[in-house]
């Protein structure tokens, strides 16, 4: 499995810290005025610190690694087996060596071991999924109405009268020389629009729609960028039966044309490989440009910060987004697992 982006990790995990802190300074107020002198032994504060690191186990290691990764069964069998290695860890090591004698010191029941590091660890999970549900939906929610939004802000960039008008003059003029890509290319720019304005509405698309839609645009972008450049596209996948989120590709290819084109007025060599390697979808995109004007603009576009979400809402733990940009070009490596 593709492990999750480091970024988008620490992002998701760091309100938990707070939850974690919390519910350990709880247990150490309980601890101390469950008694009658109101005061902590050094070795109760020992055994706060390895359920506090219990705690840690559980949400940093175990919960993106299973249940993030839809290994529900895993998940549970896991955070069971961490429960008795914790509460033995205080059983043999803790209590034996700083509270009791060793030799006279008896292990605890396993039901007693379980239940006592189980349920401080339920009650942080119960707060940890109730927080997580709930900005999930906030998150669900957001993207949306921002799906929504792109969708049509990407339907009105295709169609806005300059950029259909060069599509329909190029159009015209290979009609004018009887050149026999005419027909091909209104065919081609129809199929293009059928899938932006119906396809795209639905959750996952087959993966060989989403290609042939991207072979679409970059037949048409052929076209306009006779005479200033090339289109290098090495397709080896075999997407048969594959699914994949719609429109999830072509942002990616239409930055690449739209940082070339707009600064570049020749030697525009733009790279597109796709590949299939045991389920993982491999994609890599590349284009030359000349330096922005504004720091990291090519990397702020709303096309791509609303695909780095949906990725993450709808792949998260499955896949790897790479961006690297330097003066003189511009890549994108992802990997992802297919549905």
């Amino acid at each position: 499995m593709i492990a999750l982006d480091k970024k988008n990790s620490t992002d998701f995990f760091r309100s938990d810290i707070v939850i974690i802190v919390v519910l350990w300074i709880t247990i150490i107020l309980m601890t101390t005025f469950d008694k009658d002198n109101y005061h902590i032994h050094f070795h109760e504060f020992i055994i706060t610190v390895n359920k506090l690191l219990m705690f840690i186990v559980v949400n940093y290691v175990i919960f993106p690694n299973f249940y993030l990764r839809q290994k529900l069964w895993f998940f549970i069998l896991i955070v069971i087996g961490c429960i008795f290695f914790f509460g033995y860890v205080e059983e043999i090591l803790i209590e034996p060596y700083l509270d009791f004698d060793p030799n006279t010191h008896g292990i605890a029941p396993p039901v007693s071991v379980f239940v006592g590091y189980a349920t401080p660890l339920a009650i942080f999970l119960g707060i940890k999924f109730l927080f997580y549900f709930n900005k999930r939906e906030h998150l669900i929610n957001k993207l949306e109405k921002e799906k929504s939004e792109s969708q049509l802000s990407f339907l009105k960039s295709q169609i806005n009268p300059h950029v259909l008008f060069n599509n329909l003059n190029n159009i015209y003029s290979l009609a004018l020389r009887n050149d026999s890509r005419a027909k091909d290319a209104i065919l081609t720019l129809s199929k293009f629009l059928r899938y932006v304005i119906y396809d795209s509405t639905e959750k996952v698309v087959l993966l060989s729609r989403e290609i042939e839609n991207l072979e679409s645009y970059l037949e048409l972008q052929e076209i306009q960028l006779e005479g200033r450049g090339k289109i290098t596209y090495i397709n080896k996948s075999e997407p048969s039966g594959y699914t994949i989120a719609p429109l999830l590709l072509l942002p990616f290819v239409e930055n690449c044309f739209k940082h070339s084109t707009n600064t570049l007025l020749s030697d525009i060599d733009i790279v597109i490989k796709i590949d299939i390697i045991d389920g993982v979808l491999n994609f890599y995109c590349s284009n030359p440009h000349e330096k922005f004007d504004t720091p990291n603009q090519e990397s702020n576009g709303i096309g791509l910060v609303n695909t780095r979400q949906r990725l993450e809402l709808m792949y998260q733990g499955d896949y790897k987004l790479d961006i690297s940009s330097n003066q003189q070009l511009f890549e994108v490596w992802l990997k992802l697992n297919l549905l």
